[in-house]
């Protein structure tokens, strides 16, 4: 079976050998099976679906930031110690003595940085070095591609028309001669375009292309002054660099103000060398601008209180001995420093983290400057401003022409391309705005000075179509009428309709948010008597709806973790429409007007002729129906860094609970931020990370994953789905991690089915499945004791002695010790579910006051293993402690893969409060029986134990049933009802509340006297779950035409339950 939206098809949970109706998963993915149709007109078509897939890699190398090695030709490294891939090396980690990568990864991912972004309609590449030429050099059709053969974006993009889409512009500035320009990427950084992830989804993904310049035609920036571009002196003491000077920066920047600019640097290619900047007066110190109140007159006069901060004197800043990273000051709410060293200085979102200091009390002196500051305004025009490092310098756009920029948006059906410039006064001319393909020319032009300052692209494409057409009818936006009780803005340029959210919907502070809930209805209506009429949706809550400024308001804690749901006006029921969140909250540096703090619920639907559809869109905060809710949606990192795709998990509001770096952009792990729940409306400290497949191929050399297909189909409130799907840079294992999380009211835990699949042949010199604690993102990692075994039994139970964070020394990896106790590729025994253990955290901060950033601990819960290796079965997890980390792996007898090898996987990722933590916990979440039990049990490990201990199995009786997973519950309704009902039964309890998908629905909709009944052992009738029904949540599965509904129940504390889903079972 498939499943699109929702939950997956083949569960997130074990399914038992020994149950009849059990039906093995033969693959994860949700590809559209031959035979399958699109059933219900008004619902989005399984062509409309968007993907956003980078080919060769996580992006490309200049995209990426810390635990990546260099990239170039795999054989360049060391073969000596830890790298020597020998029969008596069999613990490879993939690293040196040091810690330092034993070999490069190939460059691939920088040959060819191509990202693809099709639906079955439309199509785009994107080329970010412009190498083939140009930035978009394939754009066409895809309306005759056959996707239910489950084509690859490898394949979708080789099948896709060449294409060549340009900005030039023909300008005349102040006395030069007339020079016809082209927008591509900066040449003085890396040559490179950078690409922000604005939305993304299966709705709609929207990408800003950035890191332009107007070049010649010799490939030059257009210089304004030719003053600024005098030969720039290196500084003579030839230091490498990284970055560029800056106060309090890393130690791989600049480090002197005179020589300031990082000229060269290439990630993981060379270092760069530090220059002068010509257009800063290397001289001439400063403490304001040409013109204005000189200042510089009272500098601090004494060594010991030498930094004027805030018109005072402070002593110099003394570094955190312990060197944490960090991107906030002492109580922020992501990466803060601790309470000594309060300041995080230096941090540059997507460049690199900052370091902790504390910078001292002021003396008392006032001043106006640092000591030893010579002059005050700046002296000449020629250099008028004085710059953050008190340097006289050119003002920037008396040099350079301002940088252009695209932006390209992409729904199911069509493509939207825009180009932006500024004006530098004193230019005139036009711009021409270009698209070749399909052996057509689409092109647009605009006078230079124009108001607008952009040229607008539609294109549009159909099912059977192999051409693409330019729709200058705004995406058919005249057949609809649009009505709702705030603003809407119709956006003939994207073709799309936008609904603000009204201001008077309640938001979220910071403690406890409760039973908020908002509702926003929405009339559309298509006038066409003729023709259906695709609708491209989006629900936004502040920020810009056009291009007129950059987003400002805050909105409340609610953006961590909310929902919106789309019912029926009339019905309140749900429609089932899939909807996906992209949300925003960085501010930070950078002048996109997409930072900010702004949230959008995106949905595409078509309207049959002369159709009105009354809509309303329910927001759901903290709780849902009186539960916590589940959130998982992408957050945009727009105004924090480049490095494209982030996503945030969350159980009601407050603060993320679980946040996924799917590409490993910034770190290389997967999982990141991972915080406990502790129901008192305040953000947690981090416990995170984790990671998937980690595999390096028999030379020594991490072959990364590549095609990432980020998938949310999803994001709640009774269980999210997300799907990630992957394959390794070599082409041998294909990875499949499908992630999901209920609504419930005790603790954090995220659901995860694994699946890897070799393609291929191939021998690896280290391979990991699965770490929980990743070995280049691990918080916080202060757990007192490992304890894990099988059920009721114990295997292991041993003091954490070895701490290791992220530094990956041999005896910090497979060779580390923990009190004597040596764990490397060892078979758990037993059978399962297994449980692992990692706690209590001894991190010193204690709950109290404004004390709240508290850690917690962890726990993984493996309910069920299942791989062949060579024909030989495997039921059996093996596992690796990695000093203060768990790996799971293959078993140690296994040094290869033969295709079609197999490992598959479901587990439960725990988050739990500490002991100290706990009564707390229950305290703010009284109601819940499964926090009353786990409040019983005193230790960490007993409370993990209890989540493998207590297991349900769930079978059916009716005729054409069947059980999929057990937990959650996924169960397939019969293909025909008969009396409209079908029965199963739990056997078992079950901690939490557990989610139950009822599968292979006609409708969605549940009539009057209708849906979920129980009846426990010992009872002699069903009764209605009323409270479970009303709060349910509906998906429509594109691939199938059919629907499922999610409920989430409490599992009662007898041998067995029996439920009967549709009418009154006690009638029949």
């Amino acid at each position: 079976s498939s499943s699109t939206t929702g939950v997956p098809s083949s569960a997130l949970s074990e399914v038992p050998s020994s149950s009849a109706t059990d039906v093995p998963s033969s693959t994860l993915s949700d590809t559209p099976t031959s035979g399958k149709t699109d059933v219900d007109p008004i619902q989005p078509k399984w062509r409309d679906e968007v993907h956003a897939v980078w080919l060769n890699g996580p992006g490309h190398s200049q995209q990426l930031s810390g635990g990546w090695p260099g990239f170039g030709s795999p054989s360049d490294g060391s073969n000596r110690g830890e790298c020597n891939l020998t029969d008596e090396n069999v613990r490879y980690t993939g690293y040196n003595v040091n810690g330092g990568f034993c070999k490069k990864a190939s460059d691939s991912l920088d040959v060819e940085p191509y990202l693809v972004i099709y639906s079955g309609i439309v199509g785009v590449v994107l080329d970010a070095s412009a190498g083939s030429g140009s930035l978009f050099p394939k754009l066409g059709s895809t309306g005759m591609l056959p996707f239910l053969e489950g084509l690859s974006a490898g394949e979708v993009s080789s099948n896709l028309a060449k294409s060549d889409v340009t900005a030039t512009t023909t300008l005349k500035c102040h006395d030069k001669s007339a020079v016809v320009l082209t927008a591509k990427p900066n040449p003085d950084n890396g040559s490179t375009a950078e690409f922000g992830l604005v939305r993304q989804g299966h709705a709609v993904t929207h990408v800003t292309v950035d890191n332009l310049k107007w070049l010649t035609e010799r490939g030059e920036e257009f210089v304004l002054d030719d003053a600024c571009i005098a030969e720039a002196e290196e500084n003579p003491d030839r230091a490498n660099c990284k970055g560029n000077y800056m106060k309090g920066g890393s130690e791989r920047s600049c480090q002197d103000s005179d020589y300031p600019i990082c000229v060269g640097f290439r990630e993981g290619i060379g270092w760069g060398k530090c220059k002068e900047d010509p257009l800063v007066k290397t001289d001439e110190n400063c403490s304001a601008n040409f013109g204005e109140p000189s200042g510089g007159n009272n500098p601090c006069d004494t060594t010991n209180f030498p930094e004027c901060r805030s018109d005072q004197c402070f002593p110099k800043p003394v570094e955190d001995p312990s060197k944490p990273r960090c991107d906030q000051n002492y109580g922020g709410g992501s990466n803060p420093c601790g309470r000594k060293y309060t300041s995080c200085v230096g941090h540059q979102p997507g460049v690199q983290w900052g370091k902790c200091y504390d910078t001292g009390s002021p003396n008392g002196e006032v001043c106006d400057s640092d000591y030893g500051t010579i002059g005050g305004s700046c002296k000449t025009q020629a250099f008028p401003i004085c710059n953050e490092n008190s340097k006289c310098s050119k003002d920037p756009s008396t040099c350079y022409l301002e940088p252009p920029w695209f932006d390209v948006t992409m729904w199911g059906d069509s493509i939207a391309l825009h180009f932006h410039w500024a004006v530098t006064p004193g230019c005139s001319g036009t711009v021409q705005f270009e698209a070749e393909m399909d052996f057509k020319t689409v092109t647009h032009t605009a006078d230079y000075e124009s108001n607008t300052r952009r040229i607008n692209m539609l294109l549009t494409g159909q099912e059977g179509a192999s051409t693409l057409y330019e729709d200058t009818g705004g995406g058919g936006l005249d057949n609809l009428q649009v009505t709702t009780s705030w603003a809407v803005t119709k956006r003939r340029d994207f073709g799309d309709v936008v609904v603000m959210a009204p201001k008077s919907i309640p938001t979220c502070d910071y403690s406890p948010c409760r039973a908020k809930f908002a509702k926003v209805d929405v009339t559309v209506a298509n006038s066409n008597v003729s023709e259906s009429q695709t609708v491209r949706l989006t629900l936004r809550r502040s920020g810009a709806v056009t291009y007129d400024g950059t987003p400002t308001s805050r909105i409340g804690a609610e953006i961590t973790g909310m929902n919106v749901m789309v019912l029926d006006k009339n019905t309140q029921q749900p429609i089932g429409i899939p909807i996906h969140i992209s949300k925003n909250w960085h501010d930070g540096k950078g002048s996109s007007i997409y930072r900010g703090t702004w949230w959008t619920a995106n949905l595409l639907f078509h309207l049959p002729p002369r159709y009105t559809l009354d809509l309303t869109f329910a927001i759901v905060y903290e709780q849902f129906k009186g539960i916590p809710a589940f959130s998982h949606a992408q957050l945009s990192i727009v105004g924090y860094s480049t490095m494209w795709l982030w996503e945030e998990a969350a159980l009601g509001t407050g603060g993320e609970n679980f946040v996924m770096d799917p590409q490993g952009s910034h770190t290389r792990a997967v999982i990141t931020d991972v915080r406990p729940k502790l129901f008192d409306g305040q953000w947690k400290q981090n416990v995170g990370g984790g990671d998937f497949l980690l595999y390096f191929d028999a030379a020594g050399s991490l072959q990364y994953k590549k095609e990432l297909d980020a998938q949310l189909f999803a994001n709640g409130p009774c269980l999210s789905d997300a799907l990630y799907t992957s394959v390794s840079l070599d082409n041998a294992i294909k990875s499949e991690v499908r992630i999901g999380g209920g609504r419930t009211d005790d603790l954090v835990r995220m659901f995860f089915h694994i699946k890897y699949t070799a393609m291929k042949d191939t021998n690896f010199s280290r391979l990991a499945f699965f770490q929980m604690g990743g070995e280049t993102y691990n918080y916080h990692a202060t757990f007192s004791r490992f304890v894990f075994g099988n059920r009721n039994s114990t295997s292991h139970d041993f003091e954490r002695s070895c701490t290791a964070g992220t530094q990956k020394k041999s005896s910090q990896m497979y060779n580390s010790e923990n009190s004597g106790e040596k764990v490397y590729r060892e078979t758990l025994p037993g059978e399962g579910p297994w449980w692992l253990a990692m706690g209590p955290n001894t991190d010193a901060l204690k709950y109290g006051g404004k004390d709240t950033m508290v850690v917690g601990d962890r726990g993984l819960i493996i309910r069920s293993y299942t791989s062949s290796f060579g024909s030989v079965a495997y039921d059996s997890p093996s596992v690796s402690i990695l000093c203060d980390k768990i790996e799971l792996g293959p078993p140690s007898e296994v040094s290869m893969l033969k295709k079609g090898d197999v490992v598959e996987m479901k587990l439960e990722m725990l988050v739990l409060p500490r002991q100290e933590e706990f009564a707390l916990t229950f305290e703010n979440s009284p109601n819940s029986k499964s926090l009353e039990y786990l409040n019983t049990l005193t230790t960490t490990w007993q409370r993990v134990q209890a989540q493998a201990i207590f297991d349900i199995l769930v079978t059916s009786d009716s005729p054409g049933a069947r059980v999929e997973s057990h937990y959650p519950v996924r169960i397939f309704a019969p293909p025909i009802l008969g009396d409209g009902s079908f029965g199963f039964k739990i056997t078992g309890q079950a901690l939490g509340f557990v989610p139950i998908v009822i599968c292979d629905l006609d409708s969605v909709g549940i009539p009057p006297g209708h849906g979920l009944w129980e009846r426990p052992l010992g009872d002699s009738v069903y009764t209605l779950m009323t409270d479970v029904v009303d709060a349910r949540q509906g998906n429509y599965v594109r691939s199938s035409g059919k629907y499922e509904l999610v409920f989430n129940i409490e599992t009662a504390n007898v041998e067995y339950t029996e439920y009967s889903f549709g009418p009154n079972p006690n009638l029949t």
